[in-house]
């Protein structure tokens, strides 16, 4: 289903932060709706616009439509229940001010540390989104290893997503390391 005015990643959000409403009443994704069932979705400033940060975000590069911007390991990139005011998104809005909304393309998990991708509007979003699907946005990540390493190697496998977890497997999309 669509919902104007927001973006397939707010969407999404709604099922995880308990905006959807079945007859006035908090219910998740699971509910299974019946005839006559009033719903509603609701949102506040939180899902629209997070809260300011203690800090800015430390820009790379930034034009009218996207920005890339640097992100700290141990910096979780939404605000959710347990990080309400210190993650990257938080960050961001502190940057780019009141009508900032969170578009971020390419995510980085809370122990990783990069550059990330944003939109900063809506249909910049939905391009870029788009390019990710479609694997147009090409990623290079690096790992700091501790230790003596023998040689030299790759790791060409499959990967899939099983609930929250990358996991090898055949009908996966290839993955190589190296």
């Amino acid at each position: 289903f669509e919902m104007e005015g927001f973006s397939t990643t707010e969407i999404k959000r709604f099922k995880y932060d308990g905006y959807i409403l079945a007859n006035g009443q908090n219910v998740t994704v699971r509910y299974t709706m019946k005839v006559g069932d009033q719903m509603q979705f609701e949102t506040n400033e939180r899902l629209q616009t997070p809260a300011f940060a203690k800090e800015s975000a430390k820009l790379v590069y930034v034009d009218e439509h996207l920005y890339v911007a640097y992100k700290s390991y141990g910096v979780a990139i939404h605000p959710d229940l347990a990080h309400h005011e210190d993650t990257f998104g938080n960050m961001l809005a502190t940057t780019f001010g009141e009508k900032f909304t969170l578009h971020i393309v390419t995510r980085l998990d809370k122990t990783t540390d990069g550059l990330v991708l944003g939109a900063l509007d809506e249909i910049t979003a939905q391009r870029l989104n788009d390019l990710q699907y479609h694997h147009k946005i090409e990623k290079t990540y690096h790992a700091i290893v501790e230790g003596h390493l023998v040689g030299q190697g790759k790791i060409d496998l499959p990967l899939a997503r099983v609930g929250n977890k990358t996991v090898v497997d055949e009908g996966g999309k290839n993955a190589l390391s190296f």
